[in-house]
């Protein structure tokens, strides 16, 4: 993803975990990573088309406002989070990346908007806190550059926070 290679990371995710997995694993099948599957898949299509048109654009909106989809426990994020990134950072930046795009301007997406931006704040936060704590380094830089473009978006549009819980400038990689 942070080579610009998204398309290739949608297409080797679906090939390599999601259809080997409906195919050997079947319908009503469960692994812990199940339930990131497809925020994954939503981040790097989010990723690829940042300015294109998203005909899926509504569907993602709604899942993501919905805090209960966004987040996720503490044994998907331990797990993934030692691998370089938790659950709560690709929620983060699904919020992030929908907040940007520009067919969310318009007037009549603003209230979606904000609570994107929210709950994306909430989100990197918890994470950086999280990553912080369990000293999983990698994710925590992951994190960072997630929550400093929510705050700057966040103060760009005029949004204030109530119980604002951590900064990004309050946490340091040590």
């Amino acid at each position: 993803k942070s080579q610009n290679r998204c398309l290739e990371m949608l297409d080797l995710f679906v090939k390599y975990v999601v259809e080997p997995f409906d195919e050997f694993l079947g319908e009503g099948a469960f692994t812990f990573c199940l339930p990131i599957y497809d925020p994954i898949m939503m981040l790097l299509d989010l990723c690829e088309n940042k300015s294109n048109t998203l005909e899926n654009l509504d569907d993602y909106v709604d899942w993501a406002i919905d805090s209960e989809n966004l987040r996720f426990g503490q044994v998907i994020n331990n797990g993934l989070g030692n691998f370089g990134r938790d659950c709560n950072s690709v929620s983060s930046e699904i919020c992030l990346l929908l907040a940007n795009r520009s067919d969310m301007l318009g007037h009549e997406r603003q209230t979606e908007r904000r609570k994107l931006i929210l709950s994306g704040l909430d989100l990197a936060r918890e994470s950086l806190d999280f990553t912080k704590q369990k000293k999983m380094i990698p994710a925590l830089l992951q994190t960072k550059p997630v929550l400093q473009a929510l705050e700057e978006l966040a103060i760009e549009l005029g949004i204030v926070e109530e119980n604002r819980k951590s900064s990004c400038s309050d946490i340091s990689e040590n």
